[in-house]
């Protein structure tokens, strides 16, 4: 058989192979729900309050000058996590209300209805669908 027939036989079949032209990475999905402040947290103690029809809770946070932050919280709303920058929540709730007090002077209170989209982090094709959806709190104090 002559190269200019095979080549003629092979190239067509290449191009059906499924999947040959994409690689997928290995990236995990993101938080559900990221709420980034206008402004990072100054270090001291904060109480955060997170109400949603997935659940409620009350955290206990301590912002620390070039440490990692520390947070108790108890209720019902399982996944939070409350850093200098930002918070999450594990899950996707239709809407979410956060205070935050530190000491006894509010500092941040904020509503939210997300808009959550999915995205494929690792390419079109490659697991995991992630539904993710960010919102902005102004800090004011």
């Amino acid at each position: 058989m002559s190269l200019k027939i095979l080549a003629s036989i092979s190239l067509p079949l290449l191009l059906l192979l499924p999947g040959c032209s994409s690689t997928c990475t290995v990236l995990a999905c993101p938080p559900a729900l990221r709420i980034i402040y206008s402004t990072s947290l100054t270090p001291g103690a904060y109480t955060v309050e997170i109400s949603s029809p997935l659940g409620n809770s009350i955290c206990s946070v301590t912002i620390a000058a070039g440490a990692a932050p520390t947070q108790t919280c108890t209720g019902t709303l399982t996944g939070v996590t409350v850093g200098p920058t930002e918070m999450s929540v594990a899950g996707t709730p239709a809407n979410i209300a956060v205070q935050f007090d530190r000491g006894d002077v509010p500092v941040a209170t904020g509503s939210f209805v997300p808009s959550y989209e999915t995205t494929q982090p690792n390419g079109p094709g490659c697991p995991p669908d992630c539904t993710t959806a960010e919102e902005g709190l102004a800090i004011t104090g």
